[in-house]
């Protein structure tokens, strides 16, 4: 059975039919929503162009401020009847640390300086790892790059769509 023209469902059925109504907005509105986006669009390609720089200086200027210590579990009585200097937590890496009361004296064979680890939970200090710096700085220059190459792109496609009004 082959159905003509007329008996064919209606494709281009009236909106008022489907419940949808169409917005239709002015031109001019357009333009301006636009060009609010080629500006963010710009805006966002020059913070993310200041933000990435930042990201590669940060754990450099982190590195150098860093001590290479080792976290020890610190406890006078039982370290006067065992001779060491704590119980260690970890393995040495490098941390950002300038509280001098931290550090006990002396230091381990790889040349780690010992820090008290009873001492800083008790001024609720806790410190920064290097390479706690290094990590979220190198996922801010991935995030950064990615939303900057994105934004200039949206930047470039609508700065062509406006200039060819």
């Amino acid at each position: 059975m082959k159905e003509t023209m007329a008996q064919a469902p209606a494709m281009d059925a009236p909106r008022a039919e489907t419940g949808v109504r169409r917005i239709s907005w002015p031109r001019r509105v357009w333009v301006s929503l636009l060009k609010l986006v080629l500006r963010l669009g710009l805006l966002t390609v020059v913070a993310c162009g200041f933000v990435v720089p930042f990201t590669i200086g940060l754990p450099n200027a982190a590195n150098r401020q860093a001590v290479y210590a080792q976290m020890v579990d610190h406890d006078p009585a039982r370290d006067s009847l065992t001779g060491g200097f704590g119980v260690p937590i970890g393995k040495p890496t490098r941390y950002m640390l300038t509280d001098e009361k931290a550090f006990l004296p002396g230091y381990t064979k790889d040349g780690a300086r010992y820090v008290d680890h009873r001492y800083l939970r008790s001024i609720n200090h806790y410190p920064l790892q290097v390479k706690t710096v290094e990590t979220v700085c190198r996922e801010a220059q991935i995030w950064c790059t990615a939303v900057g190459l994105i934004a200039l792109i949206v930047f470039l496609t609508v700065r062509g769509y406006l200039d060819r009004d």
